[in-house]
């Protein structure tokens, strides 16, 4: 954080997991908080803090078929649980398919949570999304300046982006919430300031937070605890599921690259998958025990650490 020695930043990342930790029950969810889907790992961006450029596996489209088997089984098993488009890809590279996929969960009633680079949005995708009732669309951004942008967000449209951005703000529905994300690193860490400002004026919720190692596929500087100053189990392991857009299921994003499925959601249910080896990993963390092999070196526990910040103007 800004203006922090190591010590106090270890200080204050250890008094938000105790806190974190404490708003985790002390048994297992029956289904999963986060259900992340993957709608693609085909990405129009090669940002610097994302190990995307780095996959190994094929890189493909969600069928709208499994689309909708996911989206179905949570409004029937758990309506609270957020269903949140990410992982490896920008969903509106696959162009009006995806608004289809918005538009299907919209429609049961889904929480979405979306997140999206903001750069391929075209004007007659921002009248169709914005006319959805969608709880959150997280833009990352991380600059207030083409020069800044470029070193981050390599292949992106800073203009092109804000622009886009403005116009959600503009035309979003009253539920919307929408978060401007600041990732914090090396080449940004000036504008901070000066991008929180920017967006709050505008009516958005700025999100600071440090770069996540993915598991460590990227470096993530500012998650200095050692694995030896954990409080307590992982909170995405104990409140999440990621679905890649074959229909793999992986316990979190730190799978980024698919080397460790627990299932396929084409073939059985989410809740199988949940209650099958998840439910024992979960429970190895619950008794302090990270061994398994994704989690031995991995950091991303500590990514609490985020700051968010709340415009006078935002609508909820």
């Amino acid at each position: 954080m800004k203006g922090l020695t190591s010590e106090q930043l270890r200080t204050e990342i250890k008094k938000r997991l105790v806190a974190t930790n404490e708003t985790l029950p002390s048994v297992d969810y029956e289904f999963p908080l986060n259900v992340i889907v993957e709608p693609t790992n085909v990405c129009n961006l090669a940002c610097a803090m994302c190990p995307s450029p780095s996959q190994t596996r094929t890189r493909g489209y969600m069928s709208i078929d499994l689309w909708k088997k996911i989206v179905d089984e949570v409004m029937e098993k758990s309506p609270d649980s957020r269903i949140w488009p990410a992982v490896m890809g920008e969903g509106l590279v696959m162009g009006k398919q995806f608004i289809e996929m918005l538009e299907y969960a919209a429609e049961k009633g889904a929480n979405i949570y979306w997140n999206t680079n903001a750069v391929l949005f075209k004007e007659k995708w921002i009248e169709r999304i914005c006319a959805l009732d969608l709880r959150e669309i997280t833009v990352g951004l991380d600059a207030t300046t083409s020069e800044v942008y470029d070193k981050i967000r390599i292949k992106g449209d800073f203009d092109r982006a804000v622009e886009n951005t403005i116009s959600v703000l503009e035309r979003r529905q009253p539920g919307t919430n929408v978060i401007l994300q600041f990732i914090k690193q090396e080449e940004n860490f000036h504008q901070e300031e000066e991008f929180r400002e920017f967006w709050l004026k505008r009516g958005a919720t700025v999100k600071i937070r440090p770069r996540l190692g993915w598991g460590t596929g990227v470096d993530s500087p500012d998650l200095i605890l050692s694995q030896d100053e954990r409080v307590g189990p992982c909170p995405w392991l104990i409140r999440t599921i990621s679905i890649h857009w074959n229909g793999a299921a992986v316990q979190c994003d730190a799978d980024w690259d698919q080397k460790h499925p627990v299932g396929n959601i084409n073939k059985v249910s989410i809740e199988e998958v949940w209650k099958g080896k998840l439910a024992d990993r979960r429970k190895a963390h619950r008794n302090m025990d990270f061994s398994f092999e994704l989690c031995q070196d991995c950091n991303d526990w500590q990514a609490g650490v985020s700051e968010t910040f709340r415009s006078e103007r935002e609508v909820r």
